[in-house]
């Protein structure tokens, strides 16, 4: 788990090391700073949703049957999240980490 902060933690490192505060500042600000409006933020929050029922009724329509939905979202390394806290791990671990490291360093 230690190791999903290991973008993150780099792109921090390196932006204070090689710019200083002023960078870790902006750096902040990029990763806080939505510069769109609020139908577009509604778009990148449900599609994910609408794409998951789009499969999960093609998936029942071919197969006459419905899947293990409960293990949707399990994590196998932290057995004790459920499914909709072990989502939100990956996405703030995974997601922020490598989003972060990907902006670029100064």
């Amino acid at each position: 788990m230690a190791g999903a902060f290991g973008p993150l933690q780099a792109a921090v490192r390196l932006t204070a090391w090689q710019c200083g505060r002023a960078s870790l500042r902006e750096l902040w600000a990029r990763l806080t700073h939505w510069r769109i409006g609020p139908g577009w933020f509604l778009v990148a929050w449900l599609s994910p949703v609408v794409v998951f029922l789009l499969v999960v009724s093609g998936q029942v329509l071919l197969s006459g049957s419905w899947s293990e939905l409960w293990r949707f979202g399990l994590v196998e390394e932290l057995p004790t999240l459920s499914g909709f806290t072990g989502c939100l791990v990956w996405i703030l671990t995974f997601g922020l980490g490598e989003g972060t490291a990907q902006m670029g360093v100064c």
